[in-house]
């Protein structure tokens, strides 16, 4: 098959194309846990409530992002201000809709118990196992509705995430990702790309290289 052309074709084919490639790229870096310590193990964790949400278009114009605005209620592991910001791809502007598979569903209004990685992910999402890493907490019980907790209370997760050790989110990419940096390790918010010009290399800082210089 040809590659969609998404710019040139009507919105119904635009959002299939969305719905259909995107999915290979996002399945490919999730994980699925089988057991509580995996889910106890993520980076930074906390309870919070989902205040607000709101789409946008990313800065090309390629995308639809939404952003979730949540209220902290308890940290298990890691450092979070009163309210923070999640974004993850998918959501709807104007008549236009974008979906990726493996995005969780959340509700404003919810209380969720956030799995989260180390490092921020603005394109497809934070969460660490995809819809398994946003978890709903039930106000007045403290239970989880996880089918990997098994009915579990959220003090009873809270004591196994005290004794579990933290897995890197280089520990759950394939080896050959591990070795090889992916484009946005090196890119540059200056950088540009215009078609029919070399970008200059970058040096090991990150920084550009002089002109003639090798990139290696």
């Amino acid at each position: 098959m040809g590659s969609c052309r998404l710019l040139l074709a009507p919105v119904w084919a635009r959002i299939a194309c969305v719905v259909l490639l995107l999915p290979a790229l996002t399945n490919a870096s999730q994980v699925v846990p089988q057991t509580a310590d995996e889910l106890a193990a993520a980076p930074r964790i906390v309870v919070a409530d989902l205040l607000g949400q709101q789409s946008r278009w990313n800065l090309q114009g390629s995308l639809i992002l939404t952003d979730q605005r949540f209220r902290t209620v308890d940290v298990l592991r890691g450092n979070f201000g009163a309210e923070f910001v999640l974004t993850q791809g998918g959501g709807t502007v104007g008549m236009e809709s974008h979906a990726l598979s493996e995005m969780p569903v959340l509700r404003p209004g919810g209380r969720y118990l956030l799995l989260l990685n180390a490092h921020d992910n603005p394109v497809f999402s934070s969460l660490r196992y995809g819809p398994a890493g946003a978890i709903e907490v039930d106000r007045s019980s403290g239970a989880l509705a996880s089918p990997i907790l098994a009915g579990a209370r959220l003090d009873e997760f809270r004591a196994l995430v005290g004794r579990t050790p933290v897995v890197d989110d280089l520990a759950l990419l394939p080896p050959v990702l591990r070795e090889q940096p992916l484009p946005a390790k090196v890119y540059r918010r200056d950088a540009s790309f215009a078609v029919g010009r070399v970008a200059a290399p970058l040096a090991a800082d990150g920084s550009t290289a002089p002109a003639g210089a090798s990139s290696t």
